[in-house]
C-alpha cells in the first residue's frame, strides 16, 4: 500500500462532494466507466431485449469482444444469468484466490454500500470515496489493480446514468415506476459483469439485461 499521508489527503479531499468527484475523476481506469455508459445508451436506444444484449453490443454497437460473436456469447453469458441479487462478493468468490484479502474487502464493501445506502445519491457518494481509497492504494498497472479501478469507474458512472434516468422516466422514488433500490441492483450488477468479465461490454449488456427484467 502506499504511504498513509496519502490515503489521509484522500481523506481530506473527500470532505466535499466536489472534492470525491473531482479525486474519482482521476482514475486511470476512468473509460470502463465512460466506455460503459456510451454501451448502455446504444443497448437502450437500439432497444436490445434481454436476450439479445451480447449479441447487440458487439452487432449493433460495435464493441470488439477480440472473437467471434457466437463465442462471445457463449463466454458471457453464464454472467448475464446470475441472479442480480446474489452479493457480488458471492459472484466473485471463485476467483478468491487471485485476490489479496484488502483488494478482495472492495467487493465487499461495494455489498455494503449496496445494502446501506439510503439512496442513490448516497450510493453515488460512497462508491466515490471507495474509488478514491482504491485509486491511492491500488496499482493501476497490475491486473487486479485495473480491475478494481475499472469496477469503480463502472460504479460511479452507472449509478449516475440510472439516477438521471430514474428521474428523467419518473422512476426514482418510492411512489414512481420503479423504486430507487431496483436501480441501484442494476448498477450493482453492471458492477460484476464488469468484474467477472473484465469488459466493458458485458457490464452494458448486464445492465440493459436487468433492467428489461425489471421493467414495470
Amino acid at each position: 500500500m502506499k504511504s498513509k499521508s496519502l490515503a489521509a489527503a484522500v481523506v481530506l479531499l473527500l470532505g466535499s462532494t466536489y472534492g470525491a468527484s473531482a479525486f474519482a475523476a482521476s482514475n486511470p481506469v476512468d473509460t470502463a466507466g465512460i466506455q460503459h455508459n456510451m454501451y448502455l445508451s446504444c443497448l437502450l436506444d437500439t432497444g436490445a431485449s434481454p436476450a439479445d444484449s451480447l449479441v447487440y453490443v458487439v452487432e449493433k454497437c460495435g464493441f470488439d469482444p477480440g472473437m467471434s460473436t457466437a463465442e462471445y456469447v457463449k463466454a458471457n453469458q453464464p454472467i448475464l444469468d446470475l441472479d442480480p441479487t446474489m452479493p457480488l462478493a458471492q459472484k466473485m468468490a471463485p476467483q478468491r484466490a487471485r485476490y489479496s484479502a484488502y483488494e478482495f474487502s472492495f467487493f465487499e464493501r461495494i455489498d455494503q454500500i449496496v445494502a446501506k445506502s439510503a439512496d442513490l445519491d448516497q450510493a453515488g457518494a460512497m462508491f466515490a470515496e471507495l474509488e478514491a481509497e482504491a485509486i491511492a492504494q491500488l496499482d493501476a498497472k497490475s491486473r487486479n489493480g485495473k480491475t478494481i479501478l475499472g469496477g469503480l469507474s463502472v460504479a460511479r458512472h452507472t449509478t449516475r446514468f440510472w439516477a438521471e434516468y430514474a428521474a428523467a422516466n419518473g422512476g426514482g422514488s418510492e411512489t414512481g415506476k420503479r423504486r430507487w433500490w431496483q436501480w441501484l441492483i442494476v448498477a450493482a450488477v453492471d458492477v460484476g459483469g464488469y468484474l467477472l468479465s473484465e469488459n466493458v461490454g458485458t457490464a452494458a449488456s448486464a445492465s440493459n439485461t436487468v433492467h428489461g427484467w425489471f421493467k414495470p
